[in-house]
């Protein structure tokens, strides 16, 4: 999982750039935070058996209208759900340590 983390760190901080970079052109840059959502992915062993089991996960279709909803805004971030933009604005008054590991609980078997 720690690959998979790193990625979409890289990915989010790697997109912000680029959108800041073309901000004064005509192209634009949205990225797209869905949180958990019904796909393969949540299949697997350690998070079907983990506390992420417990979360609510969106149906991609819910996550392509939100979207196709928002696809003008003026936001280069786009976090679908309530629970996510919370939790998301948590992660900000969280120490990094104490967030690692609940990340960590998450993703653990059960």
């Amino acid at each position: 999982m720690s690959v998979y983390y790193g990625t979409k760190s890289y990915l989010l901080n790697f997109s912000e750039g680029v959108a800041e970079e073309v901000r004064d052109s005509d192209i634009r840059i949205i990225i797209l935070c869905p949180g958990p959502t019904k796909t393969s992915f949540e299949k697997m062993d350690k998070i079907e058996k983990g506390l992420f089991k417990n979360f609510h996960i969106a149906e991609p279709e819910d996550v392509a209208k939100y979207l196709y909803k928002n696809i003008d805004t003026k936001k280069d971030i786009l976090i679908h759900g309530n629970l996510n933009k919370f939790m998301i604005f948590l992660t900000k008054f969280i120490p990094r340590k104490i967030n690692l590991n609940l990340i960590k609980r998450i993703q653990k078997k059960k």
